[in-house]
């Protein structure tokens, strides 16, 4: 623990000595190894209700995702939307996983409910940018925006409607692809149990 505060108190010494440059390159060297993150705002459900899902359902399937902005967003995109949001719920956070490998105790995905109980996510996609302008300004920046919604398969009740924010800062880790995992961690985080934060 004293290594990592001494290695930071180093590092923030250094960008502030050095300007932006060091700051920069800190930065970017931080993005490049998180990838994009992502984040929501929810407009419909109960977000207690959401954490539970995971608990209750062992398996994804993907709807329709519509491209409401046309040729502003890559098509490969939404092909990657629908790859990546399946494969992020079904894998286990790298922090507990992590917990699990050091203690012996079997890995388990995301989703641990019944493999028959299938959430369904359907959406649109409502924004997607790739940061040009912001590139020479303040460094790299792309993002998506995709409203979804998230049912149950079987009997199509709604437990949630939100816009889903993926945001990509790395020079190196960007494009359509990244930014869908993005997508996929946005969803994760609002089906996080509380106890699992």
């Amino acid at each position: 623990m004293q290594r990592k505060f001494r290695l930071t108190v180093i590092l923030m010494t250094c960008a502030f000595i050095s300007g932006g440059c060091t700051s920069r390159i800190i930065k970017e060297g931080f993005y490049g190894a998180t990838g994009s993150s992502g984040h929501y705002i929810l407009l419909a459900g109960d977000e207690e209700q959401c954490r539970a899902l995971p608990s209750s359902h062992g398996a994804v399937q993907m709807g329709s995702i519509q491209n409401m902005i046309g040729d502003a967003c890559p098509t490969r995109f939404t092909q990657y939307l629908l790859e990546r949001i399946p494969e992020e719920l079904q894998k286990e956070d790298k922090d507990e996983g992590k917990k699990k490998e050091e203690s012996g105790e079997e890995k388990k995905s995301f989703l641990r409910g019944s493999a028959n109980k299938k959430l369904l996510i359907t959406g649109t996609i409502i924004h997607y940018d790739e940061g040009k302008l912001l590139d020479k300004i303040v460094g790299p920046m792309e993002e998506a925006i995709c409203r979804l919604q998230i049912r149950d398969a079987q009997t199509n009740t709604l437990y949630a409607e939100a816009n889903f924010v993926s945001r990509a800062k790395s020079s190196v880790r960007k494009g359509p692809k990244e930014l869908a995992e993005g997508i996929g961690k946005a969803i994760k985080k609002l089906l996080k149990p509380k106890n699992e934060d």
